[in-house]
């Protein structure tokens, strides 16, 4: 789709293009609050902890405690394997 089919009678132009301001912050790494939305946290059925895939351990999924906005987080032992949705 071409700013013609938007705006009839117009053609995009780089004068257009040097007009945009970009904010200091664009180019900035990605907003937690994005990827809150995007990746939701995942609960272990049976007690309710939050469970994660551990890279560190094999990608093996493991209860944890902690931040993980902050990547603050450990592996919880429990006495059973997450039970997930």
């Amino acid at each position: 789709m071409s700013l013609q089919t938007i705006i009839p009678g117009t053609a995009p132009t780089t004068q257009a293009l040097d007009t945009v301001v970009l904010d200091d912050n664009v180019l900035d790494g990605p907003d937690p609050d994005d990827i809150v939305e995007l990746v939701p946290e995942i609960f272990c059925l049976a007690c309710q902890v939050p469970v994660a895939a551990f890279e560190s351990r094999g990608g093996d999924m493991l209860h944890y405690v902690g931040d993980p906005m902050n990547d603050n987080i450990v592996p919880h032992e429990t006495d059973h394997a997450p039970f997930l949705p």
